[in-house]
């Protein structure tokens, strides 16, 4: 069996903890799955009431019978009075150059990737080394703010749906009845293959949603395959770029406020179901303005 519980039973624990570690003291959101009710070399199983979330450093000395059982199931508790509301953590990456894709559309050199009216949605910053860092708001209907971003450092309100936090990988998913929808973020190396992939799926994407009329207006045209377009779109977002001193933010999901707006796998969908695929917005102070 694998010791990595199904994402149902992660779910039950990350919310019995209020999405931190509840060692006194810790609420690291970076948890993982620690099986005391019995242990897992007692008996391999994957039964929320018998294991609790904790941060890899308490799991370790948990493993090493540094809590009871019944101090173990006291964790278990989301109603136990915490001194911040609102959790917090920070995205370690910091590079010269920060290489976006969201909505499947990229954005590179931009100091706003998408703002509505003089509200900036999604933007970018430079500390003071003069590494580009992320910003953006997670509102719900009523322009409440669940998750702010400011300069990689990241603030989430603990009445969500669900938080999820990688230990390893650098990935923040948040999920909220509220607003109907979940938005990821996560960081990567900006490795050619990877870019060069994910473009060629886009395109893939986008040649499979064109319409009808489209097609039949341009049937008799070749046009560049997928591969070849995918292809040279990752070219131009790479020009000039090094792999070491560059990172791929992936942005998915739908922000509310002030207007509504999907970042989809493959498109961006803007008000008026206005949809935009694959492009590249480059050098520029604005990606995407909405009037």
């Amino acid at each position: 069996m694998n010791r990595t519980p199904p994402e149902d039973v992660r779910r039950v624990l990350r919310r019995e903890v209020g999405f931190g570690c509840p060692i006194e003291g810790c609420d690291s959101p970076y948890l993982s799955w620690h099986h005391f009710d019995p242990p897992w070399a007692e008996r391999e199983h994957q039964d929320p009431d018998g294991m609790v979330a904790l941060c890899v450093l308490h799991h370790g000395q948990a493993d090493e019978g540094a809590f009871t059982r019944d101090q173990l199931r006291a964790f278990k508790d989301p109603t136990r009075n915490r001194a911040d509301q609102r959790i917090k953590g920070t995205f370690h990456w910091r590079r010269d150059r920060l290489i976006l894709l969201a909505g499947g559309n990229w954005w590179t050199q931009c100091e706003i990737l998408l703002r509505c009216g003089p509200i900036p949605m999604i933007w970018l910053s430079r500390d003071a080394d003069g590494y580009e860092l992320l910003n953006l708001d997670l509102f719900d209907d009523r322009g409440v703010p669940r998750l702010q971003l400011r300069d990689n450092d990241w603030i989430v309100d603990r009445e969500v749906e669900d938080l999820e936090v990688t230990p390893r990988k650098a990935a923040l998913v948040v999920r909220t009845a509220m607003l109907g929808a979940a938005l990821s973020i996560s960081f990567e190396r900006a490795a050619p293959d990877k870019v060069i992939k994910k473009a060629i799926e886009i395109s893939r994407a986008g040649e499979r949603d064109l319409p009808d009329w489209v097609r039949e207006r341009h049937g008799t045209y070749e046009r560049p395959s997928p591969e070849e377009t995918g292809t040279s779109t990752a070219a131009r977002v790479l020009e000039g770029i090094s792999e070491e001193n560059s990172a791929l933010c992936v942005i998915e999901g739908k922000l509310r406020w002030p207007v509504e707006v999907a970042l989809e796998p493959a498109r961006i969908v803007l008000p008026g179901n206005n949809t935009f695929s694959g492009g590249l917005m480059k050098n520029s102070s604005v990606g995407i303005q909405i009037n």
